[in-house]
């Protein structure tokens, strides 16, 4: 969701644009594992297809246009009628006394969250070590950039509608939002990029609790149940 405003795609940024992106998980072998070949094949063999790819690019299904199509439509995945949204807009009741004093937190130097997750977005696009590993298998940006200062660091997410995208982090390492809170309570692992702004947080468990209301007022139930986004 909200995916046309990201400047880059995948955990590493590996991708500048929607329509390069969607060709690696079709042919990937542990994704749909589908030679691109093939997929247009099938393409072209459907019995609606072809007439809708010439209305809509003048050509019938290909390389160009499928990416293309795939791209428009995940354009479409808009998301921003959650509570929050609703309270920013002025409505004081969208959000319960929980919810409020976990955005306070959220949004506060005792917590540190609003630096990385900052916006309308929640994220600012950039790539983060969070000290998930002392040691990082996957070395994260460092594989586009081949510099060591970006080992472990990862495109910062989105964190709306994230109560329902668990499991977290870059590997799904953590499965619930609780056990997000438990890493960075922690303060890290601390990983020489680990970003310095992390740090062991003193929040009691009541603290915790709101800081996870608030996370869930982010769930846009609008956008979760729209019909133009299901098969």
């Amino acid at each position: 969701y909200n995916m046309g405003y990201s400047t880059s795609f995948f955990w590493d940024g590996g991708v500048p644009t929607l329509e390069q992106q969607a060709l690696a998980p079709i042919e990937n072998p542990v994704e749909m594992d589908l030679p691109l070949d093939e997929a247009v094949r099938r393409l072209n063999e459907h019995p609606s297809y072809p007439a809708r790819f010439r209305e809509a690019y003048g050509r019938d299904p290909d390389l160009f246009s499928l990416t293309r199509a795939l791209a428009a439509f995940e354009r479409s995945f808009i998301s921003g009628n959650s509570a929050y949204d609703r309270y920013l807009l002025g409505d004081s009741s969208a959000l319960n006394s929980d919810q409020k004093a976990g955005k306070d937190i959220f949004f506060s130097e005792r917590a540190e969250c609003f630096h990385c997750h900052t916006g309308i977005l929640f994220t600012d696009f950039s790539f983060q070590n969070n000290g998930l590993y002392a040691d990082y298998t996957d070395e994260g940006r460092a594989v586009i950039t081949g510099s060591p200062r970006d080992v472990g660091k990862f495109k910062v997410p989105s964190l709306r509608n994230v109560a329902q995208t668990s499991p977290y982090m870059h590997d799904g390492s953590i499965a619930t939002l609780e056990g997000v809170l438990d890493h960075y309570q922690s303060g890290g692992k601390g990983h020489r990029n680990q970003n310095p702004v992390l740090r062991p947080l003193e929040l009691s468990q009541q603290e915790r609790r709101q800081v996870i209301a608030f996370l869930r007022s982010l769930s846009d139930p609008s956008f979760l149940t729209d019909p133009n986004h299901k098969p």
